[in-house]
């Protein structure tokens, strides 16, 4: 009877202090933010609608707005590797890339005719890009993969169905380190 009073007990002390960690902080734009990343616990960065690009380095008290160089695609997700080096990707084969902390964002020259919805780098040169589109008649999933900072990616996984229905569109990836990955797909009718 004691040991459940007592496991109760910290059940709800647990709870409590949990709840109680969470800052909500204004961001200070109207737009939908879609993906944030901090390297530490004070520099960070989030993306959203309208190509909006803001940063913090002060832990969120204050966020600073970026141009973003291209404002026709929609970008998806956002991975800085340390305070300088970052990447985004997002829709119409969208690859950015920044060297000097998201002041000035290079567009990478490659075309590919996916939309990216996630990146995984494990350090400022080697990384994953997922990619996928929806066809009438057919469905296109892609995995790319750089050693050298998005100079060059390979085509690791690249899917083309034959109908809208068995098309393999990843989605999500991450790798912990080169040889130890995971990538997330689903097809047309599933979805998950």
């Amino acid at each position: 009877m004691i040991y459940r009073i007592y496991t109760f007990l910290f059940v709800i002390f647990t709870t409590q202090l949990l709840s109680q960690s969470w800052t909500i902080q204004k961001s200070g734009v109207s737009f939908a933010l879609r993906s944030v990343c901090f390297v530490d616990s004070i520099n960070g960065w989030a993306i959203g609608d309208s190509s909006v690009i803001i940063s913090t380095s002060n832990g969120g008290i204050n966020w600073k707005q970026h141009p973003l160089i291209d404002s026709l695609n929609y970008p998806k997700k956002i991975q800085f590797i340390s305070k300088s080096v970052g990447y985004i990707v997002g829709e119409n084969g969208l690859i950015l890339s920044t060297k000097d902390g998201g002041e000035k964002w290079i567009k990478d020259a490659h075309v590919f005719s996916v939309d990216f919805c996630d990146i995984s780098f494990i350090d400022e040169n080697e990384g994953w890009i997922t990619g996928n589109k929806i066809y009438t008649d057919h469905g296109n999933g892609l995995i790319l993969h750089t050693t050298n900072g998005g100079l060059t990616w390979d085509r690791q996984i690249d899917t083309i169905s034959t109908n809208q229905f068995g098309a393999v569109l990843f989605s999500s990836i991450r790798f912990m380190n080169n040889k130890i990955g995971w990538a997330l797909s689903s097809d047309y009718v599933d979805n998950f």
